[in-house]
């Protein structure tokens, strides 16, 4: 008798598909993740099957609502407005607004004083907005959440993080990244209520690398900022648009 061996990957991006005789695809929770598995799966010249699984939306948003309530209740913290996941990274963390931009520069999630503050929300956007604001620490010296954002100097790390997942409470909304900027000056993505829209995407559109995604004056954009150290006093931006919602 033939024996079958299996492995159960829970982060697909990590996995060597070409490693295996065939790919099982299930309880993914959004229909890009399939796709991107496949996608991967084929390009190994791996046979894939996908199991497809119903999600009771009901259900989910009372889950939603009640995780949300529990956050702010386990953190005595009404400032907890949702959540920021990119996958395949160990990027997954509590979003906080505050009445400005400075105090969660040095505060934690808890409200106490913490030099390595917390990643926030800008206080002139919400999460529907249509430019979404998101600030967090880097460090060359702490063990930063925001740290891993320096792979996306990479062209292929971009390649396989692609997407951005922000939850806000309600639901999850997907943006997919189409600039990687180093700024120095000029600080175009602080603007977040521009006059010319199709100008202020051409300037967050000037990224490090060709992207070919294309963005329009009705998208609704995503900016991720963290400090940048070489070089030095600089900024990395993290550019995406809004491309659905789950």
């Amino acid at each position: 008798k033939k024996g079958f061996i299996v492995d159960i990957c829970e982060d697909r991006d990590k996995t060597d598909f070409s490693k295996y005789d065939i790919v099982h695809l299930f309880n993914f929770a959004l229909p890009q993740d399939t796709t991107d598995a496949g996608v991967r799966a084929s390009k190994a010249n791996v046979p894939f099957v996908v199991t497809t699984l119903f999600e009771d939306f009901e259900v989910y948003y009372n889950q939603s609502v009640a995780l949300t309530k529990f956050f702010v209740n386990y953190y005595n913290n009404n400032n907890i407005v949702g959540s920021l996941k990119i996958e395949g990274t160990d990027i997954d963390t509590l979003l906080v607004q505050g009445d400005d931009n400075k105090y969660y520069l040095n505060h934690s999630i808890k409200n106490e004083y913490d030099e390595l503050g917390s990643v926030f929300v800008d206080y002139r956007t919400d999460l529907s907005s249509n430019q979404v604001n998101i600030y967090g620490h880097n460090s060359n010296v702490y063990d930063v959440i925001f740290k891993e954002l320096e792979n996306y100097l990479k062209e292929d790390y971009y390649d396989e993080h692609k997407y951005i997942e922000v939850w806000d409470g309600d639901v999850t909304n997907i943006y997919e990244i189409f600039s990687v900027q180093i700024v120095t000056s000029d600080y175009e993505h602080y603007v977040v209520n521009p006059t010319d829209k199709k100008e202020h995407l051409r300037k967050l559109s000037n990224s490090i690398y060709q992207t070919e995604v294309i963005t329009n004056e009705s998208d609704d954009i995503l900016v991720i900022q963290t400090c940048l150290f070489n070089p030095s006093n600089s900024f990395l931006i993290i550019n995406s648009r809004k491309v659905r919602e789950v």
